[in-house]
């Protein structure tokens, strides 16, 4: 019964180890595939690939470069839907990519996205939100939060707080 199990365990690794092989080739091949829709600026079809990666790769051991370079490029390739929705003048569309981007560039750690931008605002109310307006406003201070990374290099930076977040009233 004991070399049973142990051939069962053994058998179970040895699966385990090639599913995730199989996955790690699966989810190499899906960046590459990004990768490629990117660098032809087809991001409309880089976006769902670059997602995909992502939604992979959590589980696969080995993938996490692959998971990383999928998070700085998604933000990107979906500012640049917003650029041309823009310029198409699709504004209702354009600002739903911007804002998407400027969320996944905040969750995934990537200013870059944000700080190339012509505008970025920042929207402040209720006096719950005093401490971390205070925090993100002190300019002397060493950037602990997201929003202290926030250097739009040709762009503005705009604040848009009511009296109640700005008081702690």
């Amino acid at each position: 019964m004991k070399k049973m199990k142990i051939l069962v365990a053994a058998a179970a690794i040895l699966v385990a180890g090639t599913v995730s092989a199989q996955t790690m080739t699966e989810v190499n091949a899906k960046f590459a595939e990004a990768a490629a829709a990117m660098n032809a600026k087809n991001f409309t079809v880089a976006i769902p690939l670059f997602e995909e990666v992502i939604d992979m790769g959590m589980d696969v051991e080995g993938a996490e470069s692959l998971v990383a370079g999928a998070k700085q490029n998604l933000p990107l390739a979906i500012f640049q839907t917003g650029g041309a929705a823009f310029q198409g003048g699709r504004l209702d569309q354009a600002l739903d990519a911007f804002s998407r981007a400027a969320e996944l560039s905040e969750l995934y750690g990537n200013v870059q996205v944000l700080n190339n931008a012509r505008c970025c605002v920042f929207l402040a109310s209720g006096k719950e939100k005093h401490h971390v307006l205070s925090t993100a406003l002190n300019l002397m201070a060493e950037p602990t939060l997201p929003a202290q990374m926030v250097r739009p290099h040709t762009g503005k930076l705009c604040w848009v707080i009511d009296e109640a977040a700005y008081r702690g009233e």
